[in-house]
């Protein structure tokens, strides 16, 4: 405290007077208040005389340190010593890498407390809410624009200088500069925070703390802070600006273009230039003031009287002051408010205030319109709040549909109309399987009536909602737990589970063949069926099982008892929804600093709202960094042949293009015929009309057949039989008749080979015939025989082929599927436009060459003659075609009447007889009987017009040898063996039977001349 000092007695005795004075002094530390402002105090001391202890100093005031303000009378109660703790904080963004793959996948944000002695210290990290802690993982630098660094200014001894924080994986660094950014500093003395009395050297002669002004921002969006220093005498310097987003520091006034953050529209005010005369006298001190576009762009310049605020004529050439010409001028500072309306809408001005040179205070302001004409607020006048920092990016995504996969209605129905047969007995309480619960289906106990088993079928109807948007297509797949539970095994083809579409099967899964007791699978049934179909419900499941079989022929052990366990039944659809998603801009706004998205807009590309309605996914894979991805595919070649046929190609006549009625469907993806299918009535016909044949040209129809079935309980007489017709109208141009099984007892039967010789015909004058297939096989209604018949195409008999070799290339996507094709020449590049079919090429895959088909080289007519009165005498002439391969084998190709006018089917072929001879003499079958006693045999080589034979063993066994071997002819059993007249000449061996201990009776008849 200020003691005036008192001089001592010097010994005279005499007391020197002086006069002391006691003055007040200021307390060199500050105090704070309750809202922040600091205070200095101010005291006086008492005073003393020599050798006295001082009184305590007074407060007699007090001092504002912003204002200067001073107010006598006690401290405030509020004030009190400052807080020594943080004197700032900073928020930083961090990212982290939570799964270890280098780069970053989580955000969170790092708390910092800066200490007045300029240390930094971690004082808490988040997410989201700053009361949950958050413990980063793998901190990582962020790959996108979050800040870096953080920029204050600090005062040590020798006054204000810059400390540049740098955060790097949560640890702190700094640099210490000088204020113009660059300049390194040295640390002299102790770091504080700056007050007003950190000046060194003379006060007041040198810049006081920068302050931040915030607010513009870049032309690009990227936000910045504007560093200004004031001088004691309240002079402001502008010295540079910082990089809110990257914390980078540049000298001097920001670039061109800044504006304010939020707003299309900004203005700024150079510094201080003369109008000077051509003497250089100056005319007036002048402002620059620019207004810049959105874009960053200069959009207006106006002249601006520093002194008035006034718009500036010059009179002479503005130029930079000359030295000390504006040191007097009045300081202008220019700052953008709004103008609040009573509604809450604000109006953005400018206020250009104007300081007194010498002391700083304000003298005064004018008011302006961005547009910089006067202006007069007519609300509350407040600072603007500008648009805070914030991103955005914009996607192309897709709305894919969620509503393609609808959990479908399944409905027990009534399973008759999809197992027509007698042999079906439906199932009770099927619903419980339909809702995925178990159903118990027991063994049968006897046959249906009529027949020689018992099926037990169940059926649901299949329905799902349809999508508001598919491509008429939807995929139905069906699934069930089965379980033989026995007791006995299941002969041959057990049970099937189906889809019909209405009446119609689309799909067929079966168990294994003789599925054994104890066998469980799950069988799966799928089908692509249409869409409006599913949707009314027309898909129905259909399950049929066996459950009792007494046939002795097919099933040894018979009968056969069998029970299941159903269980775990689903169904499932998909709607094909391909080319259903939606494109749509999707536009995301995010906090720069935090990372938090703020917004998400959803718009078309035109630009109006989209409101989403399915799910939001990528419409293609997209690229990341400067690398294009090209999408995904493959891309082949082929080589083709250009088939050209002369004169016409083949016609194909598949299966599923057939009419059907009777029992036939077509089977095995619709190449296949199935007539009489599981012991249904043989009454099934097939027709198809094939057009555009050439009248007058001789035609051939291929086709294979094959049957399946052991005919029991006689194979002899229940036989796979097809007649074949190919029709003018009602006119029967040729047609052939064969019986495929032909007695055989081999079961399953023949696979599907070519019927040979093609049926050929010529085609009539309208160029169109009719082709028909009607089963004829025999054994009644329950027949166990079931015809196969797979028709080829119809074709020309004389064919020749030009083949042309090309290349096509094939584009498939990233699933495989092929998504393009193009038709090139050789040389990979000319276009190549198919003429007839593409086909393989011949082996040589050379050009165009001319192929011969060697099925029929040339045709060769026979004359034949026919009995059809069946009195041995030929009656009707008419004329065979018979072809000749390219290796001379021949083949017949049909018969027709004599003038080749239609087709004709001979009674009886015989031999032509010479009209000089006579007509050749009656043929008669003469009948014979022997007995075979023990040890006798017979052999059919001594009669060589056998006709037919029948061989029955009595009281023991006899031995019959063929030319399959020898077997036994049991007890009581009868064989018999005969020909046909209409296609079998004679009965020929090897043929031997012979008694044992028993008699063999064999009854036989031979031909005979009359």
């Amino acid at each position: 405290m200020p003691v005036e000092p008192i001089p001592c007695d010097p010994g005279s005795g005499t007391p020197v007077e002086v006069t002391t004075c006691c003055a007040p002094s200021i307390a060199s530390t500050a105090l704070c208040r309750a809202d922040g402002t600091t205070i200095l105090a101010v005291v006086r001391s008492g005073c003393v005389e020599c050798g006295q202890a001082g009184p305590d100093p007074v407060a007699i005031g007090w001092i504002d340190s912003a204002t200067g303000t001073f107010t006598p009378g006690a401290l405030p109660a509020d004030a009190g010593p400052c807080d020594s703790g943080c004197v700032d904080t900073v928020c930083r963004q961090r990212c982290d890498d939570t799964d270890g793959d280098g780069t970053p996948d989580a955000t969170y944000t790092e708390l910092w407390c800066v200490r007045a002695d300029g240390s930094a210290e971690l004082v808490l990290t988040y997410q989201d809410d700053p009361s949950v802690p958050y413990v980063p993982v793998a901190p990582i630098d962020c790959s996108y624009g979050c800040p870096e660094s953080e920029t204050v200014t600090l005062c040590d001894a020798n006054g204000p200088f810059l400390r540049r924080y740098t955060f790097l994986n949560g640890a702190a660094s700094y640099v210490d500069v000088a204020l113009d950014g660059q300049t390194p500093h040295v640390v002299t003395g102790t770091v504080e925070v700056c007050t007003g009395d950190d000046a060194v050297g003379t006060p007041c002669a040198e810049q006081t703390t920068p302050t931040a002004t915030l607010g513009l921002c870049l032309a690009d969006g990227t936000p910045i802070a504007v560093v200004l220093t004031r001088d004691c005498a309240g002079v402001v310097t502008q010295d540079g600006w910082i990089s809110l987003a990257t914390g980078m520091y540049s000298a001097g006034p920001p670039p061109v273009g800044a504006v304010a953050c939020g707003d299309t529209r900004s203005i700024q005010v150079s510094g201080t230039f003369c109008d000077v005369d051509p003497m250089g006298g100056v005319l007036g001190l002048v402002l620059i003031e620019y207004q810049y576009a959105a874009d960053g762009s200069i959009a207006d310049v106006r002249l601006v009287d520093a002194v008035t605020g006034n718009t500036y004529v010059p009179q002479g050439e503005v130029t930079t002051c000359p030295p000390g010409a504006a040191e007097t001028a009045a300081d202008q500072d220019l700052v953008i408010l709004c103008d609040v309306q009573a509604d809450g809408t604000t109006v953005a001005f400018l206020r250009d205030y104007r300081r007194d040179a010498a002391s700083g205070l304000i003298t005064g302001h004018t008011d302006y319109g961005l547009s910089g004409a006067p202006y007069a607020p007519t609300g509350t006048v407040g600072a603007c709040d500008f648009e805070p920092c914030r991103d955005s990016s914009t996607l192309l995504v897709c709305d894919l549909p969620a509503d393609g996969e609808p959990d479908p209605t399944v409905t027990d129905t009534a399973p008759g109309p999809f197992y027509p047969f007698p042999t079906g007995s439906p199932m009770p309480g099927a619903q419980a399987v339909w809702d995925g619960g178990m159903l118990t289906i027991p063994p049968g106990a006897a046959p249906q009536p009529g027949t020689v088993g018992t099926v037990r079928t169940l059926a649901a109807a299949i329905q799902a909602p349809r999508p508001v948007c598919d491509t008429g297509t939807a995929r139905v797949t069906v699934s069930v737990g089965v379980e033989q539970q026995g007791p006995d095994a299941g002969c041959a083809i057990t049970g099937a589970v189906r889809l019909f579409n209405g009446t119609t099967p689309v799909a067929t899964v079966l168990p294994p063949n003789d599925v054994p007791a104890g066998w469980a699978g799950t069988l799966v049934v799928n089908a692509d069926v249409p869409a409006a179909d599913l949707a009314a419900g027309n898909i129905v499941v259909l399950v049929a099982l066996d459950t009792f079989d007494d046939n002795p022929q097919a099933c040894p052990g018979s009968p056969r008892e069998t029970s299941w366990e159903l269980s775990a039944f689903t169904a499932t659809v998909t709607y094909d929804q391909a080319g259903c998603a939606t494109q749509f801009f999707r536009t995301v706004t995010v906090d720069c600093e935090t990372g938090t998205v703020l917004a998400i807009t959803d718009t078309m590309l035109d630009g109006d709202p989209y409101t989403v309605t399915g799910e939001v996914g990528q419409c293609a894979p997209a690229s990341s960094g400067s690398t294009v991805v090209e999408p995904c595919g493959d891309t082949e070649f082929a080589q083709l042949c250009d088939l050209t046929y002369d004169p016409q190609a083949p016609i194909p006549t598949p299966a599923s293009n057939f009419a059907l009625t009777g029992n036939v469907v077509a089977a095995n993806g619709g190449t296949t015929l199935w007539f009489a299918q599981a012991n249904q009535e043989a009454n099934g016909v097939a027709e198809l009309t094939v057009g555009g044949l050439l009248p007058a040209v001789m035609y051939q129809f291929r086709f294979a057949s094959a049957w399946i079935g052991a005919g029991a309980p006689t194979p002899a007489t229940n036989n796979a039989i097809y007649l074949l017709e190919v029709l003018d109208g009602t006119t029967v141009l040729a047609n052939r008749t064969r019986n495929v099984s032909n007695g055989s007892n081999v079961f399953p039967g023949g696979v599907l080979s070519e019927d040979l010789p093609p049926l050929a015909f010529i085609a009539p004058a309208t160029g169109a015939v009719t082709i028909r297939f009607t089963d004829q096989t025999t054994g009644g209604a329950i027949n166990d025989r079931d015809l196969f018949l797979m028709p080829f195409e119809v074709r020309t008999t004389a064919l020749t082929l030009t083949s042309t070799p090309f290349l096509r290339r094939f584009t498939f996507d990233c699933d495989g599927g092929l998504t393009s094709t193009q038709d090139l020449g050789l040389d990979g590049a000319t276009p190549y436009e198919v003429q007839g079919e593409a086909g393989h090429c011949t082996a040589d895959g050379g050009s165009a060459a001319a192929v011969t088909p060697c099925d029929v080289q040339n045709v060769l007519q026979t004359c034949r003659c026919d009995d059809t009165d069946g009195d041995g005498i030929a009656d009707t002439d008419y004329a065979e075609l018979i072809g000749v391969d390219c290796d001379g084998v021949l083949t017949p190709l049909g018969t027709y009447t004599a003038d080749l006018s239609g087709p004709y089917t001979p009674v009886a072929p015989i031999e032509c007889a010479d009209s000089d001879e006579g007509a050749a003499r009656p043929i008669g079958v003469q009948a014979r009987r022997v007995e075979l006693a023990p040890g006798q045999a017979w052999d059919a080589t001594a009669w060589p017009t056998l006709q037919s034979v029948t061989a029955i063993a009595h009281g023991g066994t006899g031995t019959i040898t063929t030319a399959d071997g020898a077997s036994t002819l049991h007890t009581g059993e009868s064989a018999t063996w005969s020909v046909t007249k209409d296609i079998d000449a004679l009965l020929t061996g090897p043929l031997t039977i012979a008694a044992g201990l028993g008699t063999v009776t064999i009854t036989w008849t031979s031909g005979v001349t009359l």
